[in-house]
């Protein structure tokens, strides 16, 4: 009984020690965070009281141990029902994005996708943006049975799929605007979507969609996102892909995205940690350690898995004749230091533009594979002398970012042999681009 005791005197200290390293203001000063919400401070006082009082009873009282049982229960039945009414109230999070489920839902081939037919918004303290899904599945507008016009379609993560902007300012609508009435710009971008669940979507969904020329919008996370989905993957007999499994859901899963004690507990471990990759001259957590590197050499293996099914994917489209595209683009801190100023704090240093190593990967090692690639990265370092492009704390691009990725896919597009051809051989004609 006397060890017991001794044991739950322990665990009353190291409650205490943790309701010091808990205080919101401690927490916010570990974590680099400046910008923890009321709510989310008075959630942490909460939490720090909770473990505060059950520290000094068990180290006083260790023989009354058992009474903690029911002092936990007590906790939870406030706690549960506090953070659900702050997640409604789309406050816990913070500065940290909230996700909805209205429009999003995991999936058994695709490991996530959007909910057909449905809407909602995407909502932090910077943008407030509307979703509207429509019955295939993708941020866009309707896509008719009867195809009309000509057709691109447009894979990609969350910059396609138009994060922090309303459908109208997507680059994919920009791009669309540009070329025309008589093109139909298909956006079937999804957040965190890379190379391996867009070739899954590509041979299973976007081919019906019979698109003349096909846009792949490659960027820094694709690589660590197809190294994560290898985990989830599944192979028929013959070795080829089938599905990427979704990870299971569980009451953990749903706090961290409602909860903003949650999303600062990740930013300090990924301050503290950069899973045993150093980037020049700090450390830098991924997936974003490929974007502070300065050659592909670095993390070729790497690179390999991604670059194989984007080999897929070109190899899917060759054997049916449709022309393949590669557009790479950077993110703010790859850019200039007046673009991502906040967001970078923590992660990336402030005083420094970082190297853009996706040049180095698609101009020396694509292993003689010959690929049709748009690199926009000066076209933004050109413009970022003008203005901002990038949110302030977000990493995502906003419309202005959007509508020069647009721009700059558009004045290599309309030059290249494969869009003249299209054009030549539809009855569109060469006259229904807008110049």
């Amino acid at each position: 009984m006397q060890k017991i005791s001794k044991v739950v005197s322990i665990i009353g200290i190291v409650c205490i020690l943790l309701a010091v390293l808990l205080n919101p203001f401690v927490l916010k000063y570990l974590s680099d965070d400046n910008n923890i919400s009321t709510t989310g401070i008075i959630l942490l006082l909460f939490l720090e009281l909770v473990l505060l009082t059950l520290g000094i009873y068990l180290y006083l009282k260790p023989e009354g141990y058992k009474n903690v049982i029911l002092f936990l229960v007590v906790c939870l039945l406030i706690w549960f029902p506090l953070d659900y009414v702050v997640a409604k109230l789309k406050l816990a999070s913070g500065r940290d994005t909230f996700y909805t489920e209205q429009f999003r839902q995991m999936d058994e081939v695709y490991h996530h996708s959007f909910k057909p037919n449905t809407s909602g918004y995407l909502v932090t303290p910077e943008f407030k943006t509307a979703y509207n899904i429509n019955s295939q599945g993708l941020r866009n507008p309707e896509i008719s049975s009867k195809k009309e016009k000509i057709r691109i379609l447009v894979l990609g993560d969350s910059f396609t799929e138009g994060w922090g902007v309303d459908y109208n300012d997507t680059s994919s609508k920009k791009l669309n605007d540009y070329l025309g009435e008589n093109f139909e710009v298909i956006n079937a971008g999804v957040v965190s979507y890379s190379p391996t669940p867009e070739y899954l979507y590509l041979i299973n969904k976007g081919i019906n969609l019979e698109p003349d020329i096909v846009i792949l919008n490659y960027d820094n996370s694709d690589i660590r996102g197809d190294i994560d989905y290898l985990a989830n993957s599944k192979f028929a007999g013959d070795g080829s892909l089938i599905a990427i499994s979704p990870p299971p859901v569980t009451i953990l899963d749903k706090l961290w995205f409602t909860n903003w004690f949650f999303h600062a507990a990740k930013k300090l471990l990924m301050n503290l940690s950069t899973n045993g990759r150093k980037a020049p001259k700090e450390d830098v957590y991924l997936p974003y350690v490929y974007t502070a590197i300065a050659s592909c050499n670095e993390f070729e293996n790497e690179w390999k898995y991604s670059f194989k099914y984007i080999s897929k994917i070109k190899d899917y489209l060759d054997s049916r004749g449709i022309p393949f595209i590669i557009v790479i683009y950077p993110y703010g801190h790859q850019v200039a230091t007046n673009q991502w100023v906040t967001g970078r704090k923590g992660i990336f240093r402030s005083d420094m533009v970082y190297p853009f190593a996706l040049a180095d990967c698609f101009e020396n090692y694509t292993y003689g594979e010959e690929l049709t690639v748009f690199n926009l990265l000066f076209d933004f370092r050109n413009q970022s002398e003008i203005t901002n492009l990038y949110y302030d704390y977000d990493l995502h691009m906003n419309k202005e970012g959007y509508g020069l990725m647009a721009k700059g896919i558009y004045t290599r597009l309309i030059n290249t042999a494969e869009f003249n051809a299209i054009i030549t051989k539809t009855s569109a004609g060469s006259n229904n681009v807008q110049q």
